[in-house]
């Protein structure tokens, strides 16, 4: 096993001998275990024709996982190369624990910065030709789950195989690891594998001849297989119960000295080193190893099963624990290289406050460095019980770290509370430059909760005692977070003004961080609210500089608000290209949260040139992935596709966007989300619902000040007859089609690319224009809005009103038409638009109609790529 040290002195070689010829016993006497072999060795064998593969192999503990990994390996050639390493029990575990197992692969992954190439890193090990086995998943710490995520969904561009093992009755429904399940459930070359039970006919084959009646055995230990061999192990023994009872018979059977020897490794989840058994209790070693109790794997002595261990150390007293534990960590804190993790284990469970603040700190501290943020804030959490030991300042050091962790997972508003605390512990300490810095993060845990009268309150009382201190990388912090907070309450004109002193402050003294964060406020204030498409190189210098730090998250955040802000100012094919780089970059480094985010805005903007289909699918893959604000997002594309086909559901999805962005006072998501459910309320003519949502939608026209923003919304709230004076900040064709002008305005959302809108301002039309209205919104699957034309024109008394498409053309390909997929016939065979009028006996700009919205139903930009994408979904390219 790659990563084993080899033995030192003649102890550890017969050490390892024995243990090997007993473990190796146990392993030939694997049963009922043919099938799952033959399927690993089936993976393996296609790892040959360089298509990686990664098996998730499940089972109950003692069910015989690592047994079945270790005889697998065994059958290998000697030229493949075997990785293995194992999850951690600690309280907390390491970060990366398994794979620092792998000595080579940790020697490289400690030369590692960023977490993107600590993960590439690991991925990379697994060619040429390995095998690398990690045990124990269900106890994985966040930066491994991280890992497994990232070389799943890409372990086929290797030609290695990655075994996992984890306890499948441990995965509960909230468990870290579901998630992972889940995510690589899909995941091409993942496979998973299940580890049963053994049968009653298994159970007698390992009985062979022993004075045992299998069926009986059987039905008291389920047929797991540690159990079964437990009771073997002790012949003559009345049958136990558990397998506690069934191991602690075992133990009875050793000296006073084997089992003292016993209770200190079980103290060690992982096991003890040699040298340091011999150093504590060196003396029934040998017996331990002997009789099967303990293994050795070079100079590593553990349990033959985390089940023992547990049985063990659960019948150890409360006082020896601590006393065991206590001589542990003095040993441990005398050798060089014991991980932190290690030493924060034994000394909180010693109850040695002291040691407890000194080790779970540092161990905090390395956790974060490797992305394990919840393992990190753990760390921190033990420390923070010992806090009467420390000094206020101290104490405060310690509630930011943890703070600064558990930010993405816990409450916000705990977050919040935890922020004020440390404020105050800075004040009362004395401490000037602690307290400005923890007022500047108090300020953004409140503007996260939607307080921002305080949060703007606070960052500016974190600025002015920053000032008095100098012109550090703090204070030009301060001032770009104090922006951010002024732009999420929409209030411009001052994040502006923070933001460029923070961007000159931050400039002159170097201060990337600061420069990053300031040049992203300006650069979204100068598109959204201005129009000013300068704001494109400043978002774009956010991304780099990000990049240049480490920082992947604002990185991704950089592109997806860059394409945000072209999507606002209904600028779609810029938006496209900033969202699909957002999304590549966020895939690329298994950002989940931006991937999602990215992927609803881009259904927004197929949402808004007409791609409701894709729209949709979008929407629902975001939904799945992700939360508010994304989730937000998502809830809005797809609530808005469904009401405008006249679904009911599209109103209850728009109603609780609304309420999710109501409640956490996200004013620029509520006006959005506000908007589609005017609209939804007019479509559905629900007046009751109208008449509660204007007083919420007139107060938002009010305080917001985006142009495109609040022109659609005041446009919906116009159409249903609940303003009369539109306010002077609408803009584009909006503005056109209030004032009278819809003819003006349909041209206008024609060159923007908007078709239901320019569907909405053909309506306002004469008869040709709502004929064609009723065209356009027949081929988007308009229906509510089709149906209101359609009163229209009945009650101006217009003959001939065209009725609802038929069911049939609804559920067409991409919803073209018959005639639609006589054209696109046609356009394959290469004819021009005249070409194909004079076939069909149709004008040129009737098939100028028809291409065009052929192309806006398959997104295409071509007809070479209306074609290509017709036959890549199967599309008959004649009519049937």
């Amino acid at each position: 096993m790659v990563g084993t040290p080899p033995p030192t002195h003649d102890l550890q070689t017969k050490l390892v001998a024995t243990t090997t010829r007993t473990a190796y016993g146990d392993r030939m006497e694997l049963v009922e275990r043919e099938e799952l072999l033959g399927q690993l060795s089936d993976l393996f064998e296609g790892t040959r024709k360089g298509h990686g593969r990664l098996a998730l192999v499940g089972g109950e503990a003692g069910s015989g996982k690592t047994s079945l990994m270790r005889v697998f390996i065994d059958h290998l050639d000697r030229n493949v190369r075997v990785l293995w390493g194992t999850c951690d029990l600690l309280s907390t575990p390491r970060p990366l624990a398994p794979f620092l197992d792998m000595q080579r692969l940790a020697a490289l992954i400690r030369t590692k910065r960023k977490r993107h190439d600590v993960l590439k890193t690991i991925l990379e090990e697994l060619s040429p030709r390995t095998v690398m086995v990690v045990e124990d998943a269900h106890w994985a710490d966040g930066a491994t789950l991280d890992a497994l995520r990232f070389v799943g969904r890409r372990v086929e561009s290797t030609n290695g195989l990655l075994l996992v093992t984890y306890r499948h009755d441990e995965i509960e429904a909230d468990h870290p690891f579901r998630a992972i399940l889940g995510d690589l459930a899909t995941a091409t070359g993942c496979e998973r594998l299940q580890v049963p039970p053994l049968t009653e006919a298994g159970v007698a084959r390992l009985v062979g001849q022993q004075a045992l009646e299998p069926r009986h055995l059987h039905r008291i230990t389920g047929g797991n297989p540690f159990f079964v061999t437990e009771v073997l192990a002790t012949p003559g023994a009345t049958l136990p119960d558990t397998v506690s009872d069934a191991v602690l018979a075992r133990v009875g059977r050793l000296s006073p000295q084997a089992r003292d020897l016993l209770e200190l490794v079980s103290m060690a989840p992982g096991g003890l080193e040699t040298d340091v058994i011999l150093d504590l209790i060196g003396s029934a070693l040998d017996e331990s190893t002997e009789r099967g109790v303990l293994i050795g794997d070079g100079n590593l002595v553990t349990f033959r099963h985390e089940l023992a261990r547990l049985a063990v150390e659960e019948s150890v007293s409360i006082a020896t624990k601590r006393l065991l534990h206590l001589r542990l960590l003095d040993v441990l804190e005398a050798r060089p290289a014991v991980g932190v993790a290690r030493l924060s284990h034994h000394a909180y469970a010693a109850g040695d406050g002291e040691r407890v603040i000194r080790h779970s700190q540092a161990a905090g501290r390395e956790a974060s460095a490797r992305g394990a943020h919840r393992e990190a804030a753990d760390q921190y959490a033990k420390a923070a019980e010992h806090a009467r030991q420390l000094r206020p300042s101290e104490f405060a050091d310690l509630l930011s770290a943890w703070a600064d962790e558990a930010h993405n997972f816990e409450d916000r508003f705990r977050v919040a509370d935890v922020r004020a605390q440390v404020v105050e512990l800075y004040r009362r300490a004395g401490d000037r430059l602690g307290e400005g810095v923890a007022l500047v993060k108090l300020a953004r845990a409140l503007s996260i909760t939607g307080r921002y009268a305080e949060a703007d309150h606070t960052a500016g009382e974190a600025a002015q005692l920053l000032e008095e201190i100098g012109e550090w990388p703090d204070l030009a912090f301060a001032h770009a977070q104090h922006a951010y907070i002024l732009e999420m309450d929409y209030r411009a004109e001052e994040a502006v003004t923070l933001a460029s002193k923070a961007i000159e402050l931050a400039s002159r003294i170097n201060a990337p961080r600061a420069l990053s964060l300031a040049l992203q406020v300006k650069g979204e204030v100068d598109i959204i609210f201005h129009g000013d498409l300068k704001g494109v190189g400043e978002l774009s210098e956010s991304h780099r500089l990000a990049l240049a730090m480490g920082d992947d998250h604002n990185a991704a955040l950089a592109l997806l608000n860059l394409g945000a802000s072209f999507m606002v100012v209904r600028r779609y094919r810029e938006a496209l290209v900033s969202l699909e780089q957002a999304l590549a970059f966020a895939r690329e480094r298994d950002l989940d949260r931006w991937a999602a985010e990215a992927t609803a805005w881009i259904g927004r903007v197929r949402l808004e040139t007409g791609s409701w289909e894709q729209a949709e699918e979008l929407a629902k893959t975001a939904m799945k992935d992700t939360i508010f604000p994304g989730g937000n997002t998502a809830l809005y594309v797809h609530g808005r596709v469904l009401a405008r086909r006249g679904l009911q559901d599209g109103r209850r999805l728009l109603a609780r966007a609304w309420e999710t962005a109501r409640a956490l006072r996200f004013l620029g998501v509520e006006c959005e989300a506000l908007t589609g459910y005017v609209e939804a309320a007019w479509l559905a003519g629900s007046e009751d619902e109208l008449a509660r949502l204007v007083p919420a939608a007139r107060e938002i026209l009010d305080r917001v000040r985006v142009p495109w923003l609040v022109s659609e919304l005041a446009f919906w709230l116009w159409r249903a007859g609940e303003l009369d004076d539109p306010p002077s900040a609408i803009v584009g064709p909006f503005a056109l089609q209030m004032s009278g002008d819809w003819e003006g305005a349909a041209q206008e959302w024609e060159r923007v690319g908007c078709p239901y809108e320019q569907a909405e301002a053909l309506a306002d039309g004469d008869e040709p224009a709502m004929r064609q209205a009723l065209r356009i919104f027949s081929e988007l699957g308009a229906d509510a809005a089709g149906d209101r034309v359609r009163a229209r024109m009945r009650s101006a008394g217009i003959r001939r009103v065209p009725s609802r498409p038929r069911a049939s053309t609804r559920d067409a390909p991409a919803r073209l038409t018959r005639r639609q997929l006589e054209v696109l016939a046609l356009i394959e065979a290469g004819l021009t638009n005249s070409e194909i009028a004079n076939h069909l006996f149709i004008s040129d700009k009737t098939a100028s109609h028809h291409v065009s919205a052929i192309l806006r139903k398959l997104n295409a930009r071509s007809r070479a790529e209306a074609a290509s994408t017709a036959r890549k979904l199967d599309i008959p390219l004649s009519p049937t």
